[in-house]
């Protein structure tokens, strides 16, 4: 007889969590989780998922987390397919998309899954936090819902109360489109497509002030960079206060689009942003978000430095505190600095400009 799978899915981005095992009196004696994850990876958002589990596991000491890391979807699938034959039944399986070769098609698939709309149609209390997008994407032909993911990833943007932000002291907004998540149909209803929709709705809530996204070398998915300028000006059009580039490399790109867009009528200022690379694993991930090119003088410091982690780190820095001391020299104010969540890289740049800075 096959086991139902009692519990919900729960969403970062398109990624997930599938709860496994019955509902049960609450445990006082400490309790042991065996969870099987994609994230074994070594790219940044593998590792970046890996450390909330960690920070799950010190914040609950009577919770004991068995991690089983697969390094990608595949490999999980093949792992649970052969866990479910032999009866070794995982407590928590993340996911990731919805289709054929996944997860969730498997479990659904095999009628391994609980229908939770009943539960859903009688809690209200419950289904009023569910947005009409979530049920929409999730909810079957047939009218089941065996999941319901992070309000956030489908609906598009925030739901946000404008007299808490304000009373928070919370005025600056920078608002994002974000990445489209992997695997799934884009747009969905009342989903926002462009960030200038998501933009026009934060306008018409309340007088904040709103940053948004610029690409000096042009947008990933834009074809010409005229193009691109245009859609920009439309987004600033929509109640943009100032602007934020996307990593760049060489500072004449940045300089080229700040003239670029003055021609275009694009007045409102545009903030460099400045990434330092300490590792060489990040340049992948750089190029294919924001389609930067690489200089060749950073080419050769990678090349050169790659093989030490405490080199390559500090070369990554020097490289760029030399970009914030260019830009500074001609005249910029402002830098935003991609730290990735790491405070040494950031105080490492501060303390290389602590007196300019000051200035």
């Amino acid at each position: 007889m096959k086991r139902k799978i009692r519990g919900l899915f729960f969403s970062i981005g398109i990624a997930g969590s599938l709860i496994l095992g019955g509902c049960g009196k609450e445990e006082k004696e400490p309790v042991t989780i065996t969870m099987i994850h994609a994230w074994g990876g070594t790219g940044e958002d593998h590792v970046a998922m890996r450390d909330i589990y960690d920070g799950f596991q010190k914040e609950n000491p009577d919770i004991e987390v068995q991690l089983i890391s697969m390094p990608g979807r595949k490999e999980m699938l093949r792992k649970v397919e052969d866990m479910i034959m032999v009866g070794d039944m995982p407590d928590v399986i993340t996911f990731s998309g919805m289709g054929q070769n996944t997860t969730y098609d498997f479990i659904v698939e095999n009628d391994m899954a609980l229908d939770i709309m009943p539960y859903v149609k009688k809690d209200e209390e419950f289904a009023s936090n569910i947005s009409q997008t979530n049920l929409n994407y999730w909810t079957t032909e047939e009218g089941e819902l065996f999941t319901v993911s992070d309000v956030l990833s489908l609906s598009g943007g925030y739901w946000y109360n404008e007299d808490i932000l304000k009373a928070a002291g919370i005025e600056n907004i920078l608002a994002f489109r974000g990445d489209i998540p992997q695997e799934s149909e884009f747009p969905l209803p009342n989903h926002y497509q462009y960030a200038y929709e998501l933009i026009e709705d934060i306008k018409s809530q309340g007088d904040f002030c709103i940053g948004a996204a610029c690409y000096p070398e042009g947008h990933v998915e834009s074809e010409h960079k005229k193009d691109d300028i245009a859609h920009l000006k439309q987004k600033v059009d929509c109640g943009v206060d100032f602007l934020t580039t996307q990593m760049f490399f060489d500072n004449s790109v940045y300089y080229d689009f700040v003239e670029n867009v003055r021609k275009a009528g694009i007045d409102v200022p545009v903030i460099p942003g400045i990434m330092p690379i300490t590792r060489e694993s990040q340049i992948e991930n750089v190029i294919k978000l924001s389609g930067c090119k690489m200089p060749q003088q950073f080419i050769k410091i990678v090349d050169r430095f790659k093989e030490d982690k405490a080199s390559m780190k500090q070369a990554g820095i020097i490289y760029a505190t030399q970009q914030i001391l260019d830009l500074y020299a001609n005249g910029v104010k402002n830098v935003h600095v991609y730290s990735m969540n790491d405070s040494s890289v950031a105080g490492a740049i501060y303390n290389n400009l602590s007196d300019i800075l000051s200035m």
